[in-house]
């Protein structure tokens, strides 16, 4: 029990500093943060590939977010970070669809969920009428 005694010191006076990001990191954040805040969180064992190409195909409407996952997922376990045109690529990509779709509004939300009764959904086939 002693012999652990100084390791606990040297943990408590760790420096607390948050660690810096790196590029995909914090671009991965971004993208998680951006789509949580429209609605639609990533699911869990979900890749970045899979999250960003469901929030290009719905809540930030924009097909070439699929090949930022992409870039951003073989950033994130590959050996080395994208080159600077393929970064600035991706984030204006990012920032295009964000500026496309605003997060709604609490008025905004709300009248979403009062427009969608317990009766609404998609029509059924007319063969199964």
């Amino acid at each position: 029990m002693a012999a652990a005694i100084p390791f606990v010191r040297r943990w408590l006076r760790a420096p607390t500093q948050p660690r810096s990001l790196t590029w995909a990191q914090a671009t991965a954040r971004r993208l998680e943060d951006e789509g949580r805040a429209r609605g639609r969180t990533r699911n869990r064992g979900e890749t970045v590939p899979e999250y960003a190409a469901a929030l290009g195909g719905s809540t930030l409407a924009d097909p070439d977010l699929l090949g930022v996952g992409e870039l951003v997922s073989a950033a994130l376990f590959g050996p080395h970070e994208p080159p600077p045109e393929a970064r600035a690529w991706a984030q204006e990509v990012l920032d295009r669809a964000v500026a496309a779709n605003p997060v709604p509004t609490a008025a905004e939300r709300r009248r979403g969920r009062r427009a969608a009764g317990p009766g609404d959904g998609p029509e059924p086939h007319p063969a199964a009428a």
